[in-house]
């Protein structure tokens, strides 16, 4: 006669199904909690963590703009005062310090966007690996409980360590040589070509933009 339990396995196999089952629920769950699905919840947590990614990135940009706006007024500042000095302020040099000045700040721009948009990638990458590194353990015998509490403390360690990383980096300098030795230099420049067109550059010192490295 075959056991109770079907099979004649003892049960088993309707064990094994059950601890499918609920193995599914709670990855079914985990998604949901990350954004994954066409559910109202699911939706709903997909368009917070938008948000974060968001807000993530512009607290990035933020900070570095800070930095970029007042190196941008010590340069102007500077360079105001040097030419002044030296009799050029309003002609054409200090159009061209000017113009470099705006050139160089178009390009940390750029560089800072970058940052920012690094920052929400490694994020966005990180939710991604919290989220199939917590399945694996769920399949393994994790709990839907424990791994919902572990995803969402593992989102916010994420979204904490991100900021704070790239908030203890530095823009570097990007308005190098300026003050009396770069005026001098535009001074001269002018001079030999008798102020005529855009006499003014300063490549030892040019920004290039430097990496995302947040």
């Amino acid at each position: 006669m075959c056991g109770s339990g079907g099979g004649g396995d003892g049960g088993a196999a309707a064990r094994e199904a059950e601890r499918q089952k609920k193995q599914d629920e709670a990855i079914a769950r985990l998604n949901v909690l990350f954004g994954y699905g066409d559910s109202e919840d699911a939706k709903n947590n997909a368009d917070t963590r938008a948000r974060t990614y968001q807000g993530l990135g512009d607290a990035v940009r933020g900070y570095y703009e800070n930095q970029l706006t007042q190196q941008r007024l010590d340069a102007e500042r500077g360079s105001k005062f040097s030419l002044a000095r030296r009799g050029l302020r309003g002609g054409s040099v200090n159009n061209d310090i000017m113009a470099d000045i705006g050139e160089r700040s178009d390009r940390a721009m750029i560089d800072i966007g970058n940052r920012a948009d690094a920052a929400v990638t490694r994020l966005k990458a990180a939710d991604e690996q919290a989220r199939i590194d917590l399945i694996s353990r769920i399949r393994a015998g994790m709990s839907g409980d424990a791994a919902i509490q572990s995803a969402n403390q593992q989102m916010q360690n994420a979204v904490d360590d991100i900021r704070s990383n790239a908030k203890m980096g530095s823009l570097g300098q990007v308005f190098k040589y300026y003050g009396t030795d770069l005026t001098e230099q535009a001074r001269a420049r002018g001079r030999a070509a008798g102020y005529g067109g855009r006499t003014f550059t300063s490549n030892p010192g040019s920004y290039s933009g430097r990496s995302a490295n947040v």
